[in-house]
């Protein structure tokens, strides 16, 4: 599960910084960073707990057991609250500008 929060954190921290800095290649760096995560993490990072239910009824190899759905999806809400609350310490007034 630390996978999972490790992964939604960086990804959420990387989409306002790209925000707050109007980077043009936005597209191309969270893409490389979701891809990047999708091959190394444990969890293949769903990242989203609407992916992480929607694989509960999956048969594939990347299918999650619905018990550990629950965990999943407390790591992506908090690593989700952490990224903003560092966000805001990083950004301030700047992200409410993106």
């Amino acid at each position: 599960f630390f996978a999972e929060f490790a992964g939604t954190f960086l990804l959420i921290l990387v989409i306002f910084g790209t925000m707050v800095h109007r980077h043009h290649q936005a597209g191309l760096i969270i893409g490389l960073l979701v891809g990047g995560f999708l091959i190394t993490t444990s969890s293949t990072m769903f990242a989203n707990p609407q992916v992480t239910i929607a694989r509960i009824f999956t048969w594939a190899a990347a299918g999650i057991r619905p018990v550990d759905a629950l965990g999943f999806i407390a790591a992506q809400l908090l690593a989700t609250g952490a990224a903003i609350a560092i966000a805001r310490l990083l950004w301030g007034a700047d992200l409410n500008q993106a």
